[in-house]
């Protein structure tokens, strides 16, 4: 866990896919957010936590559901989704944040 709130604390812009081995859905979401770190302009880390070998990390940051996307700008959290998510849909909830993160050219497919 202190990795993951270090990297947070960097301001770095980071996506955080909180997600467990037997959740179906957090199985379609993992191809389309290993896509997405392709197709954006700069750089944005997408970080992947396994709840279930990381159960504090789910209480620490309030995960109930999965999978959960988080995304931290600044070292402050400034978008969370619960469930499952379309790629547009992220790419839109990037692009309209406070922080807002590009795709370059080709977009998503």
């Amino acid at each position: 866990m202190e990795n993951l709130i270090k990297k947070i604390e960097t301001g770095h812009p980071i996506l955080v896919h909180f997600f467990t081995t037997w959740c179906g859905t957090c199985n379609l979401i993992r191809p389309m957010l290993h896509e997405l770190g392709k197709k954006i302009d700069i750089s944005l880390d997408i970080v992947e936590i396994n709840l279930d070998n990381n159960p504090n990390i789910a209480t620490h940051f309030q995960i109930k559901i999965m999978p959960t996307l988080v995304f931290f700008s600044e070292g402050k959290e400034i978008w969370r989704h619960l469930g499952v998510i379309g790629a547009e849909q992220i790419h839109e909830a990037l692009e309209n944040s406070p922080y807002p993160i590009k795709m370059n050219q080709q977009g998503l497919s």
